[in-house]
This record gives C-alpha cells, structure tokens and sequence, in this order.
C-alpha cells in the first residue's frame, strides 16, 4: 500500500517521509525522483488509495509513527533521525509529525497551512481538532470535491462544536523547517 524507494548501494542515506494532500493517493514518482537524489524515501498514503478511504473522521498520530518507526528500521537508513516532505493536506501533517514524534528532524512544508486543518488527529490520549473554517464562503462552479467532501450534514466544522483548541507544545528539540508556496 505505500512504495519504500532507495539507490542500488549499501549507504547509509537519509530517510524521508513523502506525504500528499487531500486528493490523496500516493506520490510514487516523487519518492523515485528523492530516491534518485539519495534519499530513502517512504511513500505513505492516508487518504484516497486502494482501501483507505477519500476522507476520514479522524487521523491518527500513530500511523504516521508506524512509518516513521518502519522506516528508522531500514539498513540503508542513516540513524540520524527522519524527513518529512509534505504537500497541502500533508504539510499540516508534517508539522504536527515533527511536534509530536522524536523521530522527525526535520520537516519541509509545501503549500500547507500551518495549522490542522480539514481532518481531526488523534495525538496520545487527546485530539487536535481541524481549524474552523466557514465552507460556505467558497464558491464553486459546477459539480466539486469540495461540496462532496466537505458540506456534508454530517460534517460539523463550526467552532461550537471542535472540542479543545490547539495544544500549545513547543517541538522539543531542535528541527529545521522548510515552507513554501507550491
């Protein structure tokens, strides 16, 4: 379900996480392209491929630990500690992964908000609710995955109703970050 992708070789090499956003799917030819620049690059999908579905109730931290474990693992992997580089959707994840996992050293976010947003995620025994944002104020054209995704009646994104707000957690150690405008 998600592509591990490195160079012929005995390295070490640096480890990376690849992340996409909300359209989900997984970037294999992204990882290929890192692994052909030194990097073992995990491809993770968490939305919107084979069995994972196009959107979900909640994230939860620990799939993102798994990886992060899985891939710290791997022979070819330096032990210096993990990347994450995440688009949109991904983005805000990377962030939160580099918060709340040891593993992470450093994050580079593409296009993302800077905040949760979209999907709650499940941290150790609390949840970090997605940023209020007001879904009627976009306009569409035409059928969108925005109306299908997002404006369903069962879907409450009104502040009311996100629980507690944004832990304020310092990331315990010293990571660089990387963000930027796709």
């Amino acid at each position: 379900m998600n592509e591990l992708s490195f160079l012929s070789g005995s390295g070490p090499f640096p480890g990376l996480i690849d992340l996409y956003g909300t359209g989900g799917g997984l970037p294999e030819y992204r990882a290929s392209l890192l692994a052909s620049r030194g990097f073992v690059t995990l491809a993770l999908a968490y939305l919107a491929f084979e069995d994972i579905r196009a959107f979900t109730d909640i994230l939860e931290l620990d799939y993102f630990g798994e990886a992060v474990e899985f891939l710290r693992k791997q022979q070819q992997v330096k032990g210096t500690g993990i990347g994450v580089l995440a688009l949109s959707k991904g983005a805000d994840l990377a962030l939160s992964l580099a918060t709340f996992l040891p593993g992470i050293q450093a994050a580079v976010s593409i296009s993302g908000c800077g905040v949760n947003s979209l999907i709650p995620l499940r941290v150790s025994g609390f949840t970090i609710p997605p940023h209020p944002c007001d879904f009627g104020r976009i306009k569409t054209v035409g059928e969108s995955e925005v109306d299908r995704l997002f404006r369903s009646p069962s879907r409450s994104y009104e502040p009311s109703h996100l629980g507690l707000p944004h832990p304020s957690r310092a990331i315990p150690r010293q990571a660089p970050l990387f963000v930027g405008a796709g």
